[in-house]
């Protein structure tokens, strides 16, 4: 308490505070990151609370990520996690450390309400530096918004059998903006590593950019294999003449927190619908 007091200029916009721990072994090019605890963050939900959770990324590039765990129902989250990162002292000299704050939504897209950046080349990590950090306002940029499609994912065991329902999209404009009216449809790819294994696609919609589907995808998943596969759903506009151009997509990694979860779908069977952003 005496630190987080010692804390100064915070402005009255801050979406709150954190407090992290850097330290950087020259001997083995080890970054060693803690997040130890956020402080103050802003009420998200009608009773008051939040679902927070951190992205750390390394700049410039984004050449290295990580995630922290969701935290529920709180404004003051203790993190308590590590992470570790190879980074060589000529690497440090230029590197930034990026800390996104988000807002976990089960039932839409997690939004990123908050930042940090902290460039390492002026700092002594020869042994623990603790910092604590105003978290700043993230707006999205708005040049990158393509829209955001609705969908479901669940898992048959007896029959395995993994369904994709497509509900239905909303504000899709393509990067340019060469077209106000599209005709979009949904493919959806399941892979394993490197190896595209299956793919399928949705009816197209016809001159709108907030269609609606309500159409089941239906896949044949061995139990065993499920843990490994990694899914993409496309957004495409159906140009008649030439090439379809994709209006953006979303990556679904095996077993992660943004990811296909292998043991919901095992479990629950279902992993409910939910908006994701294209990107």
């Amino acid at each position: 308490m005496v630190r987080q007091a010692s804390v100064s200029s915070i402005e009255e916009e801050s979406q709150g505070t954190i407090h992290i721990s850097l330290e950087h072994n020259p001997e083995t090019s080890i970054l060693t990151i803690n997040l130890i605890r956020a402080h103050n963050l802003l009420p998200r939900d009608p009773d008051g609370m939040a679902n927070p959770y951190f992205r750390l990324t390394l700049l410039p590039g984004q050449r290295t990520s990580a995630q922290c765990r969701i935290h529920r129902k709180t404004l003051n989250p203790v993190l308590e996690e590590e992470f570790i990162f190879e980074l060589s002292s000529e690497e440090v000299a230029t590197t930034t450390l990026e800390l996104l704050l988000y807002e976990y939504d089960q039932f839409s897209t997690d939004e990123c309400v908050g930042y940090v950046r902290i460039p390492l080349d002026n700092l002594d990590l020869s042994s623990r530096l603790d910092l604590w950090r105003s978290i700043s306002p993230y707006e999205k940029p708005k040049d990158k918004d393509l829209g955001d499609v609705m969908f479901s994912v669940s898992y048959l065991p007896s029959a395995e059998r993994l369904t994709v329902v497509v509900v239905r999209a909303r504000n899709l404009r393509l990067a340019d903006d060469s077209k106000v009216d599209l005709n979009p449809f949904i493919k959806v790819c399941i892979s394993s590593g490197t190896k595209k294994l299956k793919k399928k696609k949705t009816s197209t919609a016809h001159g709108t950019n907030s269609p609606t589907w309500n159409e089941a995808l239906v896949f044949s998943v061995h139990r065993e294999k499920l843990k490994n596969i990694a899914m993409e759903v496309a957004a495409y506009h159906d140009n008649k003449l030439g090439s379809d151009e994709c209006i953006g997509r979303v990556r679904l990694p095996p077993d992660s927190e943004d990811g296909i979860h292998c043991q919901e779908l095992l479990t629950e069977k279902s992993m409910p619908a939910r908006w994701y952003s294209l990107g």
